[in-house]
């Protein structure tokens, strides 16, 4: 569902540029932009996520010591570059946590 409305949102997107081309007044324009910005928090705000976070963990002897975790949002692919993840294709540092540690605060 969340790849649909994304789809669409792209498609709506790039229809938003055309019409900026097109002579068309200020309220059309504001209500097409309104409309856009409800679909984007929507997206925002969705409490779950359809594809689950990436997880690295660094191993010794076997054990978990420290990982990381990474908004699979964040990294996903697409050929259109609207939809890219925003670290998508780009090195990232990321310090680990300790299992279980909540850091204090």
């Amino acid at each position: 569902f969340s790849v649909f409305l994304q789809e669409a949102m792209s498609r709506d997107a790039k229809g938003i540029l055309q019409q900026q081309k097109k002579n068309i007044s200020l309220d059309e324009m504001m209500r097409e932009t309104q409309n856009f910005i409800e679909r984007i928090r929507f997206l925002i705000d969705e409490p779950q996520h359809t594809v689950p976070d990436i997880f690295i963990w660094m191993l010794s002897n076997h054990k978990r010591i420290a990982y990381t975790r990474i908004p699979a949002k964040d990294v996903l692919y697409s050929p259109v570059k609207e939809q890219r993840g925003k670290h998508c294709g780009k090195i990232k540092t990321h310090f680990l946590k300790l299992p279980g540690k909540r850091p204090p605060g």
